[in-house]
């Protein structure tokens, strides 16, 4: 095989590897409806790329909070020493059942980040008929391992605590996290009831 065709088959096989598959009925469901042609990266400074010349448009993550929800920004769940955690809760206005709760967990290594960063998702799943909170917790220079896991998880108590105020569904949560926020609701997640050290 010459180096032609070694690539055309390494681009078949990238092509055939980018076509979202699912082996559950539930993922091939939604996968049916998902966008036909999408943009697939080799690399992140191919997506960087992409950004820089305008072929893809980043998002605005921080949204207009349409007339259908209802926005609690900066609801203090926390206090300590010279510190306090907020959390932002969307909701659906005038949801005639307590609602499922999406609590999102931000990234940033675990040093950065903030809940700001899930706004943009808060308001499109409580558009979707949930009600979803971007919580804080405080990073590796405020507090030592398992600090974050537990103001996490404060702040799921919270809400399950304030549940009625809201008309959130305290026995339907679930939890979503990006990068250093994805590991901490896996610990949660596996923790479950147990203390955390």
């Amino acid at each position: 095989m010459n180096k032609a065709e070694e690539q055309t088959t390494s681009e078949k096989l990238m092509a055939r590897d980018a076509i979202p598959k699912s082996n559950t009925e539930a993922g091939r469901r939604i996968l049916k409806d998902a966008p036909a042609e999408t943009a697939v990266f080799k690399t992140f400074a191919d997506f960087l790329g992409a950004v820089a010349l305008r072929k893809i448009e980043p998002i605005d993550m921080q949204p207009v909070v349409p007339d259908s929800v209802s926005a609690n920004l900066d609801v203090v769940f926390q206090t300590g020493d010279n510190y306090e955690l907020k959390l932002n809760l969307f909701t659906p206005k005038n949801s005639a059942k307590a609602l499922p709760l999406v609590v999102m967990v931000h990234g940033g290594c675990w040093i950065d980040g903030g809940r700001v960063d899930y706004n943009y998702y808060g308001v499109k799943l409580a558009q979707l008929g949930y009600a979803a909170a971007t919580v804080d917790f405080r990073v590796a220079d405020q507090a030592r391992y398992p600090a974050a896991v537990d103001d996490v998880r404060n702040a799921i108590q919270w809400l399950k605590d304030h549940a009625k105020t809201y008309n959130i569904d305290p026995n339907r949560i679930a939890l979503l996290g990006g990068s250093a926020g994805g590991h901490l609701v896996e610990l949660i997640g596996y923790a479950a009831n147990t203390p955390t050290k």
